[in-house]
């Protein structure tokens, strides 16, 4: 596909690049997705990242401009396309204000008419969604990258990376922020099937016990003590299960605090 876009002419693709695009998109959308497509070590999105630097890239970009892919000047628009597409073009922290204007209420309240009046724009926006998603490893993934294959089902993919929406830069960064670590069992097998190492001491600190059995029990009489001490005598204890740190996600702590 990239070969036959670089030796199209000027102004004219060349039907070998339409045929093979058209194939390359449409394994995305109905066969790969967005899961695999970011977890494999295929560096299909990074090859993808050539369509910004082909010298076909200033003709791609008026084609976009013809097109209003950009979603400018809209009569009453939804929300400030121009604006959120100049989030990620800032040389600040672009993270958190995509995160506020995805989580808007302008595109919650009415995002039929977000799609029909910016596609990208609204594919942009569940890019985000579905990366936060990603990196707490929760079901809603599923629902936003349904909406963003949807949309990019008929766009082509020169269009996408002309049209000045970062669809296939969040993609390339999602592959490169979210990590997958190795299984580390922090209990030991015979604490999790029946606590035997924490009751031979009876109090976790056995020669036997783990770190982590040993950190709860050093921690239940501040529990106790926090539950007594607690309104009106109400439990309010919270367990989390979110796994989070340096080597795996930047975005969760800040997130859930």
């Amino acid at each position: 596909m990239l070969i036959c876009y670089e030796q199209s002419s000027i102004g004219d693709l060349d039907a070998c690049y339409i045929d093979f695009e058209e194939r390359v998109r449409a394994s995305l959308v109905n066969s790969v997705g967005i899961r695999i497509l970011v977890g494999t070590r295929w560096p299909i999105v990074d090859a993808l990242q050539f369509l910004a630097h082909s010298r076909h890239a200033a003709q791609a970009r008026r084609e976009a401009t013809r097109l209003n892919l950009h979603c400018e000047n809209i009569e009453h628009p939804i929300l400030d396309w121009a604006s959120f597409r100049e989030v990620f073009q800032s040389q600040g922290d672009w993270y958190q204000p995509a995160v506020d204007v995805s989580y808007g209420p302008q595109l919650e309240k009415d995002w039929r008419r977000a799609i029909e009046e910016c596609p990208l724009g609204f594919a942009t926006a569940n890019l985000v969604k579905a990366m936060l998603c990603s990196h707490t490893e929760s079901i809603c993934f599923a629902a936003h990258e349904a909406f963003t294959l949807d949309l990019l089902r008929n766009h082509p993919l020169h269009l996408v990376m002309a049209s000045g929406w970062p669809v296939l830069w969040l993609l390339a960064h999602v592959t490169r922020v979210v990590k997958r670590h190795g299984f580390h069992l922090d209990f030991s097998p015979a604490e999790l099937l029946g606590f035997d190492a924490a009751a031979s001491s009876g109090d976790g600190r056995s020669g036997g016990s783990s770190q982590a059995m040993s950190d709860i029990f050093s921690a239940l009489p501040r529990i106790r003590k926090g539950v007594a001490d607690s309104a009106e005598g109400q439990h309010q204890l919270v367990y989390a299960t979110m796994a989070h740190g340096e080597g795996f996600s930047p975005y969760v702590g800040p997130f859930i605090q």
